[in-house]
């Protein structure tokens, strides 16, 4: 599961709280979670170096005794299709489509194709 750094560290700063709270040392969580005392995932996680997944989220919540929702990742809020996209079909049947949304180029470059490609622009030409 890819995270952003902001996510990983988020994730990491409640983890920190929550083994603090539950009083546990980190061989104790590790054991309870299914782990080796001596794996070091858990650091990891710690210090935001990668996310557990969400499985793992959820037994780490159950373990620590916290709702699972605090350290799962907040749902995404997205914006209202008339924010974003907007569609009008004049009289002689041609659609205008305005999109305005920001992605990252990995996402936003298929969409481009597709959009150009439709318009009759070779693909070797982006």
């Amino acid at each position: 599961m890819n995270k952003s750094a902001n996510h990983r560290d988020e994730i990491a700063a409640k983890l920190r709280d929550a083994i603090t709270q539950s009083g546990m040392e980190l061989p104790d969580v590790n054991v309870a979670i299914g782990f080796r005392r001596n794996d070091t995932r858990i650091y990891n996680w710690l210090k935001a170096r990668s996310t557990p997944p969400e499985d793992m989220l959820r037994k780490l919540a159950t373990v620590l005794a916290i709702p699972e929702q605090e350290l799962m990742p907040p749902a995404p809020i997205l914006p209202r299709v008339g924010e974003v996209l907007t569609v009008t079909v004049n009289d002689a049947g041609n659609a205008r489509i305005r999109l305005d949304v920001t992605l990252p180029l990995a996402q936003a470059m298929p969409l481009l194709r597709l959009l150009l490609t439709m318009n009759g622009i070779p693909e070797g030409e982006l």
